[in-house]
């Protein structure tokens, strides 16, 4: 089954933040390895330090019972590293 969510375009990267509503309280986010809702903020904020000029194309959203897939492209300028696995890593952005 697909649908389109209400997700960030380009009109800024945090997009409609309405989306997280749809999802259980004890959604477990497998980049932040967080429980809870507010893994989000922790993923916005990891992004944040890491890419400027940030843009999201959504795709497609996929769902079979309680699993769901989002399926987008992340563009920006790599401008740090805000992930743990990417510390010391140094940032080559393209200017």
């Amino acid at each position: 089954m697909l649908t389109r969510l209400p997700m960030a375009t380009n009109a800024g990267a945090r997009g409609d933040m309405s989306v997280v509503a749809l999802f259980a309280p004890d959604f477990f986010d497998h980049v932040s390895g967080r429980r809870g809702l507010e893994s989000f903020d922790v993923v916005e904020r990891r992004l944040d330090q890491s890419l400027a000029d940030r843009r999201i194309e959504h795709h497609a959203t996929m769902w079979d019972g309680d699993r769901v897939l989002v399926w987008h492209t992340q563009q920006g300028r790599h401008i740090g590293n805000g992930f743990p696995r990417l510390s010391g890593c140094p940032s080559r952005a393209v200017t």
